[in-house]
Order: structure tokens, then C-alpha cells, then sequence
């Protein structure tokens, strides 16, 4: 029997009415959280279904999965956060190997001064993919020559069991990892995260790494 073509779940971490953290940008005009993770998961999406003829890596977005026609800007419920991974892996498990949750997300915090990217896993088994993640993620998510969520520290890897979507992961048997993209609650990170083309960078980074990791070796 051939062996099973590879799937990970992009989880958008917010939409509908859990916009998620929100902050005003420079106009006045309010930024959530949704748009942001919405907008990054969209593109790696979009990057893994261009490389999936040669990756043998395909990617569902759990929402989308849970959903059909899913509008994050409109839909007034909140999904459970256990479905998010329960529903793709009920629909595709026996046709594919699914590898990976990824779910994104992007933070806040009481002190403007907290910054950087910061990721979470939930059994030692992950402790190792997700410092995979976040050093790829924070070292090469560069722009105008600054690693822009690096900062003036490591950014935090840490152990959380008590993440609904992370133990829906564990129990499936598949890898999971939370990032939160940067704080939208610093003016460093939101100016970056708000941008299409740095979106369109994490995207890349992000993509590349799951690509390397999962990806049909050639």
C-alpha cells in the first residue's frame, strides 16, 4: 500500500465574534487579532498548495474544514477549540498522514514594552518542534536587515497543558504548536504585523519550515 500524502491543519486562532486582541492603528481605525491571523494563514495555505506537487504536503485551514464557506469577519458563533483539530482529522485521517496543528495567533499584554514571538506545546514530545518553529520564525522573519521579533531577547518557548487545541493534537496523535505572532499591544510588533508584505514573509518562513520538516525529501 502506497504510503499516505502528508496534511497539516493551519488554525487561525480567532474570528467572528472573538475578534481576538484588538489595538488602533495610527488612524484610529481598529485592528483585531482575526484579520491579522486570518491573513497569515491564508498565505501559507496559498505557499503550500503551490509546492504540494513536489512537498507532497497538503494544508486545510480548520475553520474552513469545520465551515464550509466560512467568513471570519461575520460568523457569530465560536467554534470549539477542540473541533478545530477533531473535525479535519474525522475528514481526512484515512486518506492522509496528518502531521501538525499549527495554531496562530498574536498576543497583548498590560506593558507596551513586552514584544517578540512566543510559542506553545503541550508534551515533551513537541518541546523540540517548537524550538524549530520559533528560531526559524525569529531569526528569519528579517526585514530592512532586523530580525523584527527577536528583540532584545530569546524569544520564550513554554509548556502549556492546558490549551484546548494542543491536547486535542496530543490526543490525535499529532504534533501541535501555538505561536503567538508578536504583541499587538507593541508598537514595534504591530507595525510589522499589520504590513501584507511582512505577513507575506512569516508566511514564507513559516511554509518553509513545515515544507523541511514534513515535506518529501528530493
Amino acid at each position: 500500500m502506497a504510503d499516505k500524502k502528508k496534511m497539516v491543519i493551519i488554525d487561525p486562532g480567532h474570528g467572528g465574534i472573538d475578534p481576538g486582541c484588538e489595538t488602533k492603528d495610527k488612524n484610529g481605525k481598529w485592528v483585531y487579532e482575526r484579520d491579522i491571523v486570518w491573513a497569515v494563514a491564508k498565505k501559507i495555505k496559498d505557499k503550500l498548495d503551490a509546492a504540494e506537487a513536489q512537498s507532497l504536503v497538503k494544508a486545510v485551514i480548520s475553520l474552513e474544514e469545520m465551515y464550509p464557506g466560512y467568513d471570519y469577519t461575520k460568523v457569530s458563533k465560536r467554534p470549539s477549540l477542540r473541533n478545530r483539530v477533531y473535525v479535519p482529522w474525522q475528514k481526512y485521517h484515512e486518506e492522509f498522514d496528518i502531521k501538525l496543528s499549527l495554531s496562530l495567533h498574536c498576543d497583548a499584554a498590560e506593558s507596551a514594552a513586552a514584544q517578540d514571538a512566543t510559542i506553545f506545546y503541550s508534551e515533551d514530545s513537541d518541546l523540540q518542534l517548537a524550538e524549530r518553529f520559533l528560531n526559524d520564525y525569529a531569526e528569519k522573519v528579517i526585514v530592512d536587515g532586523v530580525q523584527v521579533f527577536f528583540g532584545h531577547r530569546k524569544p520564550p518557548v513554554v509548556e502549556r497543558e492546558n490549551l484546548s487545541v494542543l491536547n486535542a493534537a496530543e490526543f490525535k496523535g499529532i504534533d501541535g504548536v501555538l505561536l503567538e505572532l508578536g504583541f499587538l499591544t507593541s508598537s514595534d510588533d504591530f507595525q510589522f504585523l499589520i504590513r501584507a508584505d511582512v505577513q507575506d514573509l512569516i508566511a514564507e518562513v513559516l511554509n518553509n519550515t513545515i515544507i523541511e520538516l514534513y515535506g518529501e525529501k528530493v
